[in-house]
């Protein structure tokens, strides 16, 4: 899936006509564009999506009964963010400090873009892959398959969780500063435990959607302040 929505960006670009040096960073695009290249990224993505419901029709096992429901599983991934976003902030803070960082409200790339661009239909399709698409193909991703794969390999739940959250957290090497990857790995200790605690993907979607409509809401006001 990582390789998956390079191709997809790469054929996006392909197709609109967009012109993508090998080092191109978000700002360096028109919002248009990045909304363009997320779509082919996402659209390629969603090739995982079709293998996940597939190995999981052909899965050999009888599934868990999931002890939380299609409604529990969304409040509880709502509530575990609540818990989780005061130790995520510190861990932001002390790893800025340690590396003498500056926190910022702002970490990642795409952030900065939403901020300082004027809000029209792009930025509001935007939006929406940042707060709904992001989390549906990230936690299928590293939660559903990547986690859940160590889990079945013998691996232990714990260092399942841990060895997927970091993966995670270094696949954002290239949109955030190193001080944030300390706290997006600690954030996503959290999607780990709640995916594990409720066995439903709905859980740590819930928590991902909303901790990223968080971001955006918090650096909008702040650009306002």
């Amino acid at each position: 899936m990582y390789l998956i929505r390079s191709l997809g960006a790469r054929a996006a670009a392909a197709v609109f006509n967009i012109d993508l040096p090998v080092n191109a960073a978000m700002h360096d695009l028109t919002m248009q564009e990045a909304v363009q290249l997320f779509i082919g990224a996402y659209a390629a993505q969603s090739l995982g999506v079709i293998a996940y419901l597939w190995l999981e029709r052909r899965s050999p096992s009888p599934q868990a009964p999931r002890p939380f429901g299609f409604f529990k599983a969304p409040l509880a991934g709502a509530l575990a963010l609540l818990l989780a976003w005061p130790v995520v902030l510190t861990v932001a803070e002390l790893a800025a400090r340690l590396l003498q960082a500056p926190p910022s409200a702002i970490a990642h790339q795409t952030l900065h873009q939403l901020v300082e661009t004027q809000i029209d239909a792009w930025w509001i399709v935007m939006a929406a892959l940042v707060i709904v698409a992001a989390p549906i193909i990230e936690e299928l991703m590293y939660r559903g398959l990547l986690q859940r794969a160590l889990h079945q390999l013998s691996l232990g739940r714990w260092p399942a969780i841990i060895a997927a959250s970091l993966i995670f957290a270094l696949m954002h090497l290239h949109a955030v500063p190193p001080h944030a990857v300390a706290a997006l790995f600690v954030l996503s200790l959290g999607f780990g435990w709640i995916y594990e605690k409720t066995g439903s993907l709905a859980a740590p979607i819930t928590m991902h959607a909303l901790f990223n409509a968080g971001n955006l809401a918090f650096a909008l006001l702040g650009s306002k302040a």
